[in-house]
């Protein structure tokens, strides 16, 4: 294996390694009522509704993580990192794409299995800054007992009915810790939904195709090259030279003679 073939053969090694630590994206959904509350509806930037309207709602939370974080087993967490938040509530529509800190956690004792699942951003309204949080946290999820921690790659699914045990709510807090102030929309929750994957980078994919193809080009073209070689030696042991032993040159004597271009 000659240098450049080795290197292109340890270029794929840490991309096989890396590709182990690949982004976890967790997606959590859920649809109910919830009373909207003005202060938030306002930093939102949506229109008032009255405070006495309990409105349909749906919430979907989509965050990444690290799978190679220390901790994932207990919780995972991201701070800076992007997070998408579509808001539904009463016919108008809130939508953030940037960035946030995101947390995620997941308890299992004996039949009790439970989801959380957070997110949450500074924004800024008139005359004021605020701390955002959105949940969706699942405090049941049938069958799914017992498997490993919050980035351990599953789907579930709560629709309506007697068993469903979620709670969905957008919280907000003043940016100046000296306010002791809380604004809360609690929702009712009628379905929700988790959903856990892996999701491998493109860039990443691309690189290891373009590799593993100039891998396999370069030990086809060495292939090749170790067979002509091969016939040609083999040709050249056929070829005799002659030399003479006695000066007097009445004796020739032949002996096989390897002849390398």
């Amino acid at each position: 294996m000659d240098l450049s073939t080795r290197a292109v053969f340890v270029l794929l090694l840490a991309l096989a390694g890396t590709a182990v630590a690949e982004p976890v994206t967790v997606t959590t959904r859920s649809t109910g009522t919830t009373a909207p509350d003005a202060t938030i509806m306002m930093a939102l930037g949506l229109k008032q509704v009255p405070a006495t309207a309990s409105l349909p709602y749906a919430l979907t939370l989509t965050s990444h993580f690290d799978s190679d974080d220390p901790w994932a087993r207990d919780h995972g967490i991201n701070e800076g990192g992007e997070v998408m938040v579509d808001f539904l509530i009463g016919g108008q529509a809130y939508h953030y794409k940037g960035s946030a800190t995101s947390k995620v956690e997941r308890t299992s004792v004996s039949v009790f299995d439970s989801y959380q699942h957070r997110g949450w951003f500074d924004i800024s309204a008139p005359d004021a800054g605020f701390t955002v949080q959105f949940y969706n946290d699942v405090y049941y999820l049938p069958g799914s007992s017992g498997q490993a921690g919050p980035l351990t790659p599953f789907d579930a699914t709560e629709k309506s009915g007697k068993d469903v045990f979620g709670h969905s709510a957008v919280i907000m807090y003043p940016d100046n810790p000296d306010v002791p102030l809380r604004w809360a929309m609690d929702a009712t929750v009628a379905t929700i939904a988790v959903q856990v994957a892996v999701v491998p980078e493109p860039p990443q994919v691309a690189l290891l195709a373009a590799g593993l193809l100039t891998l396999a080009m370069r030990l086809r073209a060495s292939s090749v090259r170790r067979s002509a070689a091969t016939a040609h030696l083999r040709q050249a042991r056929k070829a005799p030279a002659c030399i003479l032993r006695h000066a007097s040159g009445a004796v020739p004597i032949c002996r096989w003679k390897l002849r390398l271009r």
